[in-house]
């Protein structure tokens, strides 16, 4: 695949001077660059999960605790 190169110029000013650069990019060498999850991105998501995982126990624990409870009162 012939992947043709990019160039271009940026010009900018500050308080003293204006400013050209000029750039090329040769995407024939130019390393893949790929986003990654950090650490704390992947801590997070993992929380969220266990999270949701420990509502659902809960719910499950609430609904055995109502069940025991209503039964007790009919054993009364």
């Amino acid at each position: 695949m012939n992947k043709k190169p990019i160039t271009g110029a940026i010009s900018y000013d500050d308080n003293i001077n204006s400013y050209t650069e000029s750039f090329s990019i040769d995407f024939e060498n130019y390393a893949t660059v790929f986003s990654a999850d950090s650490d704390a991105d992947i801590l997070h998501e993992d929380m969220k999960k266990q999270t949701v995982e420990l509502t659902k126990i809960a719910k499950e624990l609430e609904k055995g605790r109502q069940e025991f409870s209503k039964a007790s009162i009919s054993a009364e």
